[in-house]
């Protein structure tokens, strides 16, 4: 099925064409993969190529935020939380580069699950392949994506991806089930009132002995607290339309 580019889009992932262009992704048709490649390849050993290179910065920054209605302080990226979603396709190349704006910590981002074949150094993570990041100081990290499916990346500083440097990513292709609607990536967590490095200080001196309780549990970044404050996630579901998640 080959479609104009002036085609109306559907509100979900980008209307990828193939790598070759002979066919676009929209709901009724989920399956466009270049000519040999379909769902039965062995990614870790052939994949075509988009020449597409999508660029990301993150800056981890100090901020004062409420999840959940209950302001604390955190390690944002770009100055939300959760960090934002980077997206590309399949076997594009991504090129992001990682700012450390904190006031008093190194800072990393290690890309959680991404396949580094032969370019170790781009792993990012810090005490394994490199430094933690020094104050003002940055990074650029390129490599090309030779797997799909949905994944994260986050802090291997301390524990820092506790208090918010972490974000998700999502590697776009042709599925093997037709849908209308993507709903994006669902992120769960614990969340604690007080800082993960205030609970590791307490932890490593036995001042707290049994494993913490987390004071609420965000669902996308967000939820509400026991006085009633912050907001739920929603989505609006439609009748007859199926939907990824």
């Amino acid at each position: 099925m080959r479609l104009p580019d002036d085609t109306q889009r559907h509100p979900d992932r980008p209307r990828y064409p193939s790598t070759d262009g002979s066919c676009y992704n929209i709901p009724q048709n989920r399956q466009c993969w270049s000519p040999g490649y379909d769902i039965d390849i062995n990614i870790e050993t052939t994949w075509p190529t988009t020449g597409k290179v999508v660029s990301y910065t993150l800056d981890v920054q100090n901020k004062t935020l409420a999840p959940d209605g209950h302001p604390r302080p955190v390690h944002a990226i770009n100055g939300q939380f959760p960090g934002l979603t980077i997206r590309a396709r399949w076997v594009d190349t991504l090129r992001i580069t990682v700012k450390n704006s904190l006031q008093h910590n190194g800072a990393s981002s290690h890309w959680h699950g991404v396949r580094q074949w032969q370019i170790n150094p781009m792993d990012g993570a810090n005490g394994i392949t490199e430094c933690p990041l020094a104050l003002g100081q940055s990074e650029t990290y390129t490599f090309l994506e030779t797997q799909y499916g949905t994944t994260w990346y986050h802090s291997h500083h301390s524990s820092q991806y506790g208090d918010g440097v972490w974000g998700t990513i999502v590697i776009d292709e042709p599925s093997s089930a037709n849908w209308d609607i993507d709903l994006g990536v669902l992120p769960v967590q614990d969340w604690f009132y007080d800082t993960s490095e205030t609970i590791m200080y307490r932890l490593a001196r036995a001042q707290i002995r049994n494993q913490p309780v987390a004071n609420n549990i965000l669902v996308d970044g967000t939820t509400v607290n026991s006085a009633g404050g912050g907001a739920y996630h929603r989505n609006t579901i439609e009748k007859d339309k199926k939907y990824l998640l």
